[in-house]
């Protein structure tokens, strides 16, 4: 999942087209039957997206119309941080009744911890394999 790219890190890159390939790479290292999801918001990330030769979800914040289920997640960000996270649910097997069910700011953080619990070694893994230029 790629919300944006946007200058932050680039301490640890050589700049700011360092930072962007590292990212696009975590997607070079899926498989065929694994889903990209990208939030399409600046162009690094829809260039992204553009190249991803496997299953990919583009998502926006305007996915998102009614941000009053989360009254502490407003702000175009925070939609598009929603959108990503409904449609990393959906790739996971989550049908839609189940992520419509589950609206509202305590549902949105148990989905992104449930998210977060079964990938964040893996990303944790790719990450580091990026930095390391593997």
């Amino acid at each position: 999942m790629l919300t944006n790219i946007t200058p932050d890190h680039l301490d640890r890159y050589d700049g700011f087209a360092d930072y962007a390939a590292a990212k696009e790479r975590l997607f070079t290292l899926q498989h065929a039957d694994q889903t990209a999801v990208i939030a399409t918001g600046d162009d690094p990330s829809r260039m992204i997206a553009s190249r991803v030769a496997h299953r990919l979800v583009r998502v926006s914040a305007h996915d998102i119309a009614d941000q009053t289920l989360w009254p502490s997640l407003q702000g175009p960000h925070n939609a598009q941080n929603v959108a990503c996270a409904k449609a990393v649910a959906r790739a996971l097997g989550v049908d839609d009744e189940a992520i419509e069910a589950g609206d509202g700011d305590a549902a949105y953080q148990s989905l992104r911890d449930h998210i977060s619990k079964a990938y964040i070694t893996r990303l944790k893994l790719d990450a580091k394999a990026v930095e390391a230029g593997e």
